[in-house]
């Protein structure tokens, strides 16, 4: 007979991962995850002990989870991207999952093809719950604020990462799915520098070739140079980047290739199988707009057109040298 698991013994950001993929549950990036932890704690560590040990009859936990997680899956969130929305707090959604996910996901389902209603439905629930956000926060004073989030937070912290210092901490991740593979390309921070860490995982044979094992991806982090040298290939400037001697083993490497249609982008690592995925051009605009975030915020003296345009004349000097 298994061992029944307690609220209490989920206690890492690790253990929360690994227990949503074994039980068919949404599948989250730590950030996500711990963000959840701040707002939901107890009470989602309950739920997912209940799914995990066979007792949830009703599935009311699991809806529940599935409702609070609903709007930051990759594939949630690559949707927003691409319908301008990369820059809402991630606590937003997920306020918003618990209220109604089931619901903004079949709106968002209709928005990403252009359904004028479903658009507009969006951006009211967006500007709706931002009000919501600050009355609350109003209402609350400071002693009664550090309660919830300490409450909150109980028991499930990553030791290996920086823990968040607040919830309005806005998160941007652009998905790409090809035949055997994905990439999931997130804005994150190395020390004081902005970059981007790429999860590059396979694509799982259940629920026709929709789920990504990423459990076992490579992680790649971009150093702010490579992320300058992906940027001249987007633009058309060079027609190819490659990385090496990236991680513990220096046995990491990414290239990108530009091609007629696509931008072939792959990522390698000792002992595992490529990851490579065709990204349309046009479909590349996340992932480009995503870079030229990232530089900005290291370099905010070159917002407004200022990186590209820096990047192209370095680039062509470069190649006139």
């Amino acid at each position: 007979m298994n061992k029944l698991i307690t609220a209490e013994e989920i206690n890492t950001i690790k253990m929360v991962k690994e227990l949503m993929i074994k039980l068919n549950l949404p599948a989250l990036g730590e950030d996500a995850i711990r963000i959840i932890g701040k707002m939901e704690g107890l009470t989602f560590k309950s739920a997912l002990s209940e799914v995990a040990n066979g007792t949830d009859v009703e599935k009311k936990y699991e809806n529940y989870i599935i409702n609070v997680c609903s709007l930051v899956t990759g594939a949630s969130l690559s949707k927003l991207s691409a319908m301008g929305h990369a820059d809402i707090p991630m606590a937003t959604l997920i306020s918003l999952g618990k209220m109604c996910g089931a619901e903004f996901k079949e709106h968002l389902k209709k928005a990403i093809q252009g359904d004028g209603p479903s658009i507009y439905w969006i951006k009211k629930k967006f500007g709706k719950i931002a009000i919501d956000q600050a009355v609350g926060l109003a209402q609350q004073d400071t002693q009664q604020r550090v309660k919830n989030v300490d409450a909150a937070t109980a028991g499930l912290v990553d030791p290996e990462s920086e823990d968040y210092q607040n919830t309005d901490k806005k998160f941007v991740s652009v998905h790409y799915f090809g035949l055997k593979a994905a990439l999931c390309f997130n804005a994150t921070k190395k020390g004081d520098v902005n970059t981007i860490m790429l999860d590059a995982g396979d694509k799982l044979p259940e629920n026709g070739g929709k789920k990504v094992n990423w459990k076992d991806a490579i992680h790649f982090q971009y150093t702010e140079l490579e992320l300058v040298s992906m940027l001249a290939v987007m633009l058309g400037e060079r027609d190819t980047a490659e990385f090496k001697g990236h991680g513990p083993g220096n046995d990491k490497s990414f290239s990108i290739k530009r091609q007629k249609d696509v931008f072939f982008m792959s990522c390698l690592a000792k002992g595992v199988s490529p990851k490579a995925v065709p990204v349309p051009l046009l479909s590349a605009f996340s992932l480009t707009a995503l870079i030229i975030r990232q530089l900005e915020l290291n370099h905010p003296s070159l917002k407004n057109g200022g990186v590209v345009d820096l990047t192209r004349n370095l680039i062509k000097e470069r190649a006139a040298a």
